[in-house]
């Protein structure tokens, strides 16, 4: 094999505006970080050991910046806007060249890490290509918050079959022991034959990755289309990453807010409940109302959370849209680029709308149920002030009109005689006076409760 080049395309949002800016900063930096660490370790590349000092995110301290973005550069990520020479390695006697082009794509930062093996012969052992250190660009040490893909070039002669010279580089290449490839699909870019390979790493599951191998068998001019389609191919990779992690993202978030649905529904289920017996009702509407504003704060994010993604993925398929666009006009592209336009991102964009359709009614009629329920509340708590206000009225005219009446017959000093059972009873002054303030306690109490007492309506 002749002019073999691996490139490592990593892409990581570097602010994410569903989360704080605190996790941002920490996040953001992340796959920087990973890269200068490679520098440190595994690819003793120089420049890549300082990469912090080239990048226009950190200050001259070393420290990373998210404001950054203040400054007019929206694409390179280098100080100099110039790809990265990252110079020569050698790695069990094979020498590696390296370069680093850093970007900066909207939202998210993507590293182009291309390493370019070279043997003393003009021609390039593919066993060889087990000395180059791909296990280290993997995304369990990489960590790119969307994914990874390698682009592999190769040029080889006609007679060979290339399916098996694609198999041979993915074996060399990658671990078997580590990592898990299953082939795709073939087609042709830039008159070249491009196999599609999905990866997963066996103690990483979560986060494939793509594998694009690239091989050159009838000498065609495929290296200068290929540059001048860059930009687009680097596009359109991002886009891809985006919406797949958009769509994961909406998958995961869906049965949470599936859950917390039900949980609003057994709400609404112990509502009826409660409102059937008025002597309790009260307190236990106050106990649901301290609940159900936060579990309905939640329910709404999770809609709200939703229809953003709606937005982003919607965005994005635009985006792949129109770099797929551009990419045609320079050479043909394989017919499964515009099969995951026209029919998944379509399917994806379905589902996330069928599940914003189910959960916006719910959202609506859980805040009917928190007006209801206030507006029960407040009326039962109205009437409850209603009867004390009622209460201490009548006590407070008793109390009142006893207190006058006892002060009023406060001047009797004679005893009241009478006779009982043929003998003289004597009540002395104090109690005769307590027993008609009693009297009149109950009396003025009495009165002012029919008085006050509601009217029934006819």
């Amino acid at each position: 094999m002749k002019n073999f080049t691996i490139s490592l395309l990593a892409f990581h949002l570097h602010s994410r505006f569903l989360e704080d800016s605190k996790t941002n900063h920490q996040e953001g930096k992340l796959l920087w970080e990973n890269l200068a660490q490679l520098g440190e370790k595994s690819l003793p590349f120089l420049e890549l050991k300082s990469l912090r000092e080239k990048l226009i995110c950190y200050d001259q301290n070393g420290n990373y910046n998210l404001g950054f973005k203040s400054l007019e550069n929206n694409w390179w990520m280098t100080k100099s806007k110039q790809t990265i020479d990252l110079g020569l390695i050698e790695i069990e006697n094979l020498k590696i060249e390296g370069n680093l082009q850093p970007f900066i794509l909207n939202d998210t930062y993507a590293a182009d890490l291309t390493l370019t093996p070279k043997s003393s012969e003009e021609k390039l052992d593919i066993s060889q290509l087990k000395q180059l250190p791909i296990k280290n660009l993997l995304p369990s040490s990489i960590q790119p918050s969307l994914g990874e893909t390698f682009l592999i070039y190769g040029e080889i002669d006609p007679e060979i079959n290339p399916q098996e010279i694609a198999d041979e580089c993915i074996e060399n290449l990658f671990n078997p022991a580590q990592i898990k490839p299953l082939f795709l699909n073939q087609s042709e870019l830039f008159k070249s034959l491009l196999f599609e390979y999905q990866a997963t790493e066996l103690n990483n599951q979560n986060q494939p990755f793509k594998i694009l191998v690239l091989l050159n068998n009838s000498r065609a001019e495929t290296l200068k289309p290929a540059e001048k389609s860059y930009e687009w191919i680097l596009q359109l990779l991002c886009c891809r990453h985006k919406i797949n992690f958009i769509h994961q993202e909406s998958r995961n978030l869906y049965p949470q807010a599936r859950k917390s649905y039900d949980k609003l529904e057994t709400q609404m289920e112990n509502f009826s409940k409660i409102t059937e017996d008025p002597k309790t009702r009260l307190e236990s509407l106050k106990q649901i109302l301290e609940k159900i504003p936060k579990d309905y704060l939640y329910y709404s994010r999770y809609v709200r959370d939703l229809k953003a993604h709606k937005t982003a993925l919607e965005t994005n398929t635009t985006n792949y849209k129109i770099c797929l666009e551009k990419i045609q006009n320079i050479s043909k592209v394989p017919p499964y680029w515009q099969d995951f336009l026209n029919k998944t991102c379509y399917l994806w964009h379905r589902q996330i709308e069928t599940d914003i359709n189910y959960l916006s009614p719910g959202q609506q009629l859980f805040e009917q149920l928190v007006n209801a329920i206030r507006g029960i509340a407040e009326t039962d708590q109205l009437e409850s002030d209603r009867h004390l206000e009622r209460t201490i009225q009548i006590i407070g005219i008793g109390l009142g009109t006893g207190g006058i009446i006892a002060s009023s017959t406060g001047h009797i000093d004679v005893p009241l005689t009478f006779k009982s059972t043929g003998k003289l009873e004597t009540i002395h002054p104090v109690i005769l006076t307590l027993i008609l303030s009693i009297l009149a306690t109950l009396l003025a109490g009495g009165i002012t409760w029919h008085f006050t007492k509601p009217k029934n309506k006819k």
